[in-house]
């Protein structure tokens, strides 16, 4: 298991730690100091790296602690053994080879669990009051990662929504270690030209595009046109792209099957996954026989009949369940257009 995890500890004392570790760090991981007296999240490894530096061990033991395994069962009172950087033992202390340099941290009374992960975000566009492509930019993107580390999640994927340019650098920097955020993953949007997100998401996409003079919706009609984005896209890096098949309730053209096999089968030969945005569960076989990896909604409604589940769940795609106000959602919910 790799440690790129989070941790929930409370307490000045660590939190300090924390932020004596970070000293050479970008100021607004300190945005984290100001919720001392609550529950903060560590990362691991920063943990780990801090302690090795003090002490010269490098193994850590989280005794006494409640924990959440993830498997659907808790251990009330169990130790979890780290070793350079790698969790290596979870249970009983005493079942355990403890190492001889050992850093020992009492956790009585707090619970440890597995980070969580947003595999279906539109990072960058909120901010504490607001939603839309005037909070776009690299710093309100890092914000909003740190914030998502707060609250206990180890990475968020953006889906299709950020130019990737700028992606790219606030990776680059976040692998440097110049601040302290859930991982950033994010993917390129390919839809017909001029559709993909819904219609109030799509005019702040398009801003953005226009602010930062870099691509982030690839528009294709064509199967010609559908292969050199993929190309295009592939010379770039980037590892995932996003298509949306939904006509938005009859609000805009949905992408054809046509179309869609072949941007799957170019993006296959780039080694580049490829995630759906479909709102029907009648649109998953053909999706599935056409090398989709993944389904990033839950919305199947009532044509999810049993024969398609068991296909679906047999595929090895995933699907990422949408916890939200309403099954029948259209362009938006209440006055939030991010809902």
């Amino acid at each position: 298991m790799q440690l790129r995890q989070l941790i929930s500890i409370d307490g000045n004392e660590l939190l300090l730690q924390f932020a004596a570790s970070r000293a050479q760090a970008k100021n607004r991981a300190f945005k984290l100091l100001k919720f001392a007296v609550l529950p903060v999240i560590l990362l691991i490894t920063v943990l780990s790296c801090q302690i090795q530096n003090n002490t010269g061990a490098d193994s850590i033991l989280l005794d006494n602690a409640r924990i959440i395994v993830g498997d659907g069962s808790v251990i009330e009172v169990g130790s979890i053994l780290i070793q350079n950087t790698l969790i290596t033992a979870v249970g009983n202390k005493n079942d355990m080879a403890l190492p001889v340099k050992l850093t020992v941290l009492d956790m009585s009374g707090k619970t440890v669990m597995p980070a969580m992960i947003d595999a279906h975000a539109h990072l960058g566009y909120e901010a504490a009051t607001s939603w839309g492509s005037e909070n776009y930019g690299r710093e309100n993107l890092i914000d909003n990662l740190q914030r998502y580390a707060y609250y206990g999640f180890s990475a968020v994927f953006s889906a299709g929504s950020d130019p990737d340019e700028l992606a790219f650098s606030v990776q680059q920097a976040q692998t440097d270690n110049e601040f302290v955020a859930a991982r950033f993953l994010f993917a390129a949007g390919m839809a017909p030209p001029g559709q993909g997100p819904n219609n109030q998401f799509l005019t702040h996409a398009l801003a953005v595009e226009e602010q930062t003079g870099t691509k982030i919706l690839y528009g294709v009609g064509t199967e010609m046109q559908a292969r050199d984005a993929v190309t295009e896209i592939a010379s770039k890096g980037i590892s995932v792209i996003k298509i949306w098949v939904d006509d938005r309730g009859g609000s805009q053209e949905k992408l054809s099957p046509e179309l869609y096999r072949v941007i799957i089968n170019q993006a296959n030969s780039h080694n580049i996954q490829v995630y759906v945005h479909q709102q029907y569960a009648t649109d998953i076989l053909d999706l599935l026989d056409a090398g989709v990896s993944g389904f990033l909604h839950g919305r199947l409604g009532s044509d999810l009949t049993d024969s398609i589940a068991q296909q679906l769940a047999s595929s090895g795609a995933f699907v990422v369940p949408n916890l939200g106000l309403g099954e029948l959602r259209r362009e938006a919910v209440g006055d939030d257009l991010f809902l």
